[in-house]
C-alpha cells in the first residue's frame, strides 16, 4: 500500500507534471531553457544529496558504533505489560543508513526548487557599483548571497538532524542516560561529539 500510495501521489503527478511542461516549451520553441533547468536541479539535488548523506551517515555511524552490545532491549518487560522489543545491532546500523538516505532524499528535493539561486551563483557577473557601507559589489547580493543563504539553511537542517539522530543513537548506547535527580548523565565520547554538532 505504500508502494501504491508513492506511484499515485508523488511519482505519478510528478511525471504528468514533466510531460506537460516538455511539450509547452517544445510548443513555444524554448525546450533548451526547460533541459537547463533540469540540468540545474540535478546538479543542485545531487551535490546535496551525497553531502547531506555523508554528514548524516557519518554522524549517526559514529553514535551507533558506541553500541557494544549485539542486542538493544527496549522497554522493561514487566509484569502484565507487552515484552521488551529486542533489536540487532546490525539491524539499528541498517535503519540508520535507510533513514539517512531518507532524510537526504528530501533534503535534496528540497533544495533542488531553488535551481535558479544555484544559475545565478554559477553566472552572476558584477554590476560595477559597489556598496558605499560593506563595499561589496552589488551583484554579490543580487546571485552570490541568497545561494550563501540557501547552503546555511540546509547546513542547520543536517546539524538538527544529525544532532537528533546521534542523541537518540547514544540514548540506546546507553551513553547518554536521565538521572533520577531530573540531569543527564553523559560520556566522553558522546559528550564529545555532540558538542561539536
Amino acid at each position: 500500500l505504500a508502494l501504491i500510495g508513492v506511484v499515485a501521489f508523488i511519482i505519478l503527478p510528478n511525471l504528468i507534471e514533466f510531460f506537460i511542461e516538455w511539450l509547452w516549451f517544445g510548443a513555444v520553441g524554448y525546450r533548451d531553457v526547460y533541459v537547463t533547468s533540469l540540468r540545474a536541479q540535478a546538479s543542485l539535488g545531487a551535490f546535496i544529496l551525497g553531502f547531506s548523506f555523508a554528514m548524516l551517515y557519518g554522524n549517526l555511524w559514529i553514535a551507533v558504533s558506541s553500541i557494544a552490545s549485539p542486542y538493544i532491549v527496549i522497554g522493561t518487560g514487566a509484569a502484565g505489560t507487552v515484552q521488551p522489543a529486542t533489536i540487532r545491532r546490525e539491524q539499528i546500523r541498517k535503519v540508520v543508513g535507510v533513514g539517512s538516505l531518507v532524510v537526504s532524499v528530501m533534503i535534496s528535493l528540497a533544495a533542488s526548487g531553488e535551481w535558479m539561486r544555484w544559475l545565478q551563483f554559477r553566472h552572476g557577473v558584477p554590476y560595477g557599483i559597489a556598496d558605499p557601507i560593506l563595499g561589496h559589489d552589488i551583484g554579490f547580493y543580487v546571485f552570490r548571497l541568497p545561494m550563501f543563504d540557501l547552503v546555511q539553511q540546509i547546513a542547520v537542517a543536517i546539524v538538527v538532524v544529525s544532532l537528533i539522530g546521534s542523541a537518540a543513537a547514544y540514548v540506546l548506547a546507553g551513553a547518554l542516560n536521565f538521572t533520577k535527580r531530573g540531569g543527564v548523565s553523559v560520556v566522553r565520547k558522546a559528550r564529545m561529539h555532540l558538542s561539536l554538532l
